[in-house]
């Protein structure tokens, strides 16, 4: 459709194709605050493509590492996922959704001792509200939990002097001119292996809109996980990246 040049009626014409947007996005956000949440903060957004990558390949190219490391992760079914996706329906998600922690205990008297932390994300779509337990996420996937926060693994490996982010980059044969802890580096030195799972992070597993070619901090502390056979507890992590794409300074979900 081509775009007027007259100033007033361009915004005239947007103002009728929000509205028309809203009206149908109705039916699914029944609510009047999520509506209103879903025009002021998520119709204008753009959604990151969803990606995958067929296991299949990693044979072909007898990447063992990356085979070994799907077969760890318990990925390979998540990563090969390619079906349809509805950029409106995602949208309508991301207005309700909410990450709740309910704390319970078997002993009402004791609750310091008996206390657990049961986290699950909520939304509403229609007249239907939504509850997903992650531990239930868990082990119907077989995932190990090895913590309940929402970096699982990773945050007790940091904390516990596992890990060297020197010794990492030396072993992925990454370069790290400045030799800052703080900065991140370039993807310059990968291997063709390493790079798929690159890949894996930025576009499949934790996708981003830009910077593909930057290894952030994250990334490599993921990364050695990933090649030492460390298991992440990926539905708190997804989760946990779901949540700071909702906020507001983003562009994308």
């Amino acid at each position: 459709m081509a775009i007027t040049k007259n100033p007033t009626k361009r915004a005239r014409v947007q103002g009728e194709n929000a509205s028309a947007s809203a009206h149908y996005m109705a039916k699914w956000l029944t609510e009047p605050s999520a509506l209103h949440k879903y025009v002021e903060n998520f119709e204008a957004r753009l959604i990151i493509p969803p990606r995958y990558i067929e296991a299949d390949y990693t044979m072909e190219k007898n990447f063992k590492v990356l085979q070994t490391a799907l077969k760890t992760q318990n990925l390979i079914e998540f990563v090969e996922i390619h079906d349809d996706y509805y950029p409106n329906l995602v949208k309508a998600v991301y207005s309700t959704l909410k990450y709740v922690v309910d704390r319970s205990s078997d002993d009402e008297e004791d609750e310091e001792d008996d206390e657990e932390v049961i986290p699950r994300i909520e939304f509403d779509l229609g007249n239907r509200h939504y509850m997903v337990s992650l531990d239930q996420w868990l082990n119907n996937r077989n995932y190990r939990i090895m913590g309940q926060n929402s970096l699982g693994v990773l945050s007790q490996l940091m904390n516990g002097g596992e890990y060297d982010r020197v010794m990492v980059l030396e072993s992925l044969n990454i370069e790290d001119p400045n030799h800052d802890p703080k900065l991140d580096v370039s993807c310059k030195g990968l291997s063709n292996e390493h790079r798929i799972l690159m890949y894996l992070l930025s576009y499949v597993l934790l996708p981003r809109r830009n910077n593909h070619g930057t290894i952030w901090n994250e990334d490599i502390l993921i990364l050695w996980a990933i090649v030492t056979d460390k298991v992440i507890n990926w539905p708190y992590y997804m989760v946990h990246h779901m949540l700071y794409l909702k906020g507001y300074n983003q562009t994308r979900v």
